[in-house]
C-alpha cells in the first residue's frame, strides 16, 4: 500500500504498488496497462464512533487519529479466511513455498490487498530475487501500518479498534454500491405491505382501500344472492389485524464449511437485513453459532452493534442447532410484537447425541411459544434438504434453497420482506 494512501479497487481490477518500490521491468509496466477498473479509495481522518441521532444507521467520523476506511476489508477478508494472526514473515513463507497453497489458505482477495500485487502477478514474479525482497518488505510495511493505525496490536491480532473500521468499511462499500445492490439490493418477490394481516371481512364503508376487497367472498355472496351487477355495498372487505413490531434474529451457522465466500456473502447479507429492517423500526438479533453460540445480540435498533458483532464471525466445527434454537427463544421471549428467526446454513446439525431429532423437538416447542422460523439453505445436500422441510414446517416458516452463494443476499431480504408484508400497518 503507498505511503500516502489506499487505493480501493474491486476484484477485478490490479493495484500498482507504490511507486518507491524497485521496478521489475516489462513485468511491472504490463502491470500497470492492464488496469480494468478500479474504485475511489476513501481516506478518512478519526476515529469510528457511535452517534445514532446524527447519523442514523451510519458510524461518524470525529477528529482524531488517523484511520484509513479501505484497511477495513482487509479485516473482514481475514475474517472469511480465518485468520487471527497477522504475521509479514508467516505471510511471505507461505507465498514463496507454494504460492497455490498460500493461495487457498488466505484467498485471493486476502493477498491482494495486504500485498498490493494481484494473484497472477504474484505468481509470475515470486521466482524472482529481486521481487521476494520487495514483497517482503512491502508486507512489513503494510502490516506495521494496520499496527500504526491501531487496527492490529502488537501481536498481530485484530483490535476492538480494528473491528469497527472493518464494520464501517463493509457498510461503506455496500452503500457505494450500484442502485439496486448493495445495501440497496432489491428481491425477487412482493413489494412488502403496510397493512398488517387478514383477520376478519366486513361490508365495504367509504375511505376502504380496493387491496382489501375480498374478492372470493364477494363473488360468493353475488352468486348467492342471484346478482349480475356489483354496488358498493355488495363489496365485502378483509379487516386486518395490527401485529406490531417484527423482530427477526439472524441466525447465522459459522461452521468450518461456511469459511471464504459463504462466510463473506452471509456477513453482507446480514448486514444488508439489518439496515433495511432498521429503517422500518423493526428490530434485528443476532446469533453466530458453530460447535456452541459464539456471539449473540438481543434484538435491537442499533446498526452499529450489529454490523460490528457480524465483522467477528469466523469459522469453527460443527454445527449445533439445538444450542442456537434455545438461545433465540430466550432472546426473543421478552420482546413484544411477531417473533422470528432466519437460520443460515449449509450442513446438517452434527454436535450433540441424536443432533436431528434433538433440533426438530427444540423447534416445535419453540413454536409452541410464538417463534417462527425459517432456513436458507445453501448446497444443502440431499439429506440435509429433508431435515430442512421438517424444521420449517415445524416452525411455521419458509425454506429456501440456495445453490450460489452470491444469492444469500436476495433470499434474505425477501424472507424479510415476506414475513414484515403481514405485520405492518
Amino acid at each position: 500500500m503507498p505511503a500516502n494512501g489506499v487505493v480501493a479497487f474491486d476484484g477485478n481490477s490490479r493495484v500498482r504498488p507504490s511507486a518507491s518500490h524497485d521496478n521489475f521491468g516489462d513485468e511491472r509496466a504490463e502491470q500497470k496497462t492492464t488496469v480494468q477498473q478500479t474504485s475511489r479509495g476513501f481516506e478518512l481522518d478519526g476515529r469510528v464512533q457511535r452517534n445514532p441521532e446524527e447519523e442514523k444507521l451510519m458510524h461518524t467520523v470525529v477528529p482524531g487519529d488517523k484511520n484509513t476506511v479501505p484497511d477495513g476489508l482487509i479485516v473482514e477478508e481475514a475474517q472469511n479466511r480465518g485468520v487471527g494472526v497477522f504475521s509479514p514473515d508467516l505471510f511471505f513463507d507461505h507465498l514463496v513455498n507454494n504460492y497455490r497453497m498460500a493461495e487457498q489458505l488466505y484467498g485471493e482477495k486476502l493477498l491482494r490487498l495486504i500485498t498490493g500485487y494481484s494473484g497472477a502477478y504474484l505468481e509470475r514474479n515470486l521466482r524472482l530475487p529481486e521481487f521476494k525482497k520487495v514483497l517482503k518488505q512491502q508486507l512489513t510495511d503494510n502490516i506495521q501500518k494496520l499496527e500504526d493505525t491501531g487496527m492490529l496490536d502488537k501481536d498481530g491480532k485484530i483490535t476492538a479498534e480494528g473491528f469497527s473500521i472493518g464494520a464501517l468499511a463493509v457498510v461503506l462499500e455496500e452503500l457505494n454500491m450500484p442502485a439496486g445492490t448493495g445495501l440497496q439490493e432489491t428481491h425477487k418477490g412482493k413489494t412488502a405491505g403496510k397493512i398488517g394481516e387478514r383477520d376478519d371481512t366486513r361490508t365495504y364503508h367509504r375511505g376502504d382501500t380496493y387491496r382489501d376487497i375480498n374478492v372470493r367472498k364477494t363473488i360468493s355472496q353475488l352468486i348467492k344472492h342471484g346478482k349480475t351487477a356489483i354496488t358498493p355495498q355488495d363489496l365485502i372487505i378483509s379487516t386486518r389485524k395490527h401485529t406490531g413490531t417484527v423482530n427477526i434474529i439472524y441466525a447465522l451457522d459459522s461452521s468450518a464449511s461456511m469459511k471464504g465466500t459463504k462466510l463473506h456473502a452471509c456477513r453482507r447479507a446480514g448486514i444488508a437485513l439489518a439496515y433495511r429492517a432498521l429503517q422500518r423500526k423493526d428490530k434485528v438479533g443476532i446469533i453466530i453459532f458453530g460447535e456452541r453460540v459464539k456471539d449473540a445480540v438481543a434484538p435491537t435498533t442499533d446498526f452499529s452493534i450489529l454490523a460490528e458483532k457480524m465483522m467477528h464471525m469466523t469459522a469453527t466445527r460443527q454445527t449445533n442447532f439445538v444450542d442456537m434454537i434455545q438461545h433465540a427463544s430466550e432472546l426473543l421471549t421478552n420482546q413484544t410484537g411477531q417473533k422470528h428467526v432466519l437460520i443460515l446454513s449449509d450442513a446438517l446439525p452434527t454436535s450433540g447425541t441424536d443432533p436431528k431429532e434433538d433440533a426438530k423437538r427444540v423447534i416445535a416447542n419453540a413454536h409452541s411459544q410464538g417463534i417462527t422460523f425459517s432456513l436458507i439453505g445453501v448446497k444443502l445436500n440431499t439429506e440435509g434438504l429433508d431435515l430442512a422441510r421438517h424444521l420449517v414446517e415445524l416452525g411455521g416458516g419458509k425454506l429456501y434453497q440456495v445453490n450460489d452463494a452470491g444469492e444469500v443476499k436476495g433470499m434474505v431480504l425477501e424472507e424479510y420482506e415476506r414475513i414484515t408484508s403481514n405485520a405492518h400497518l
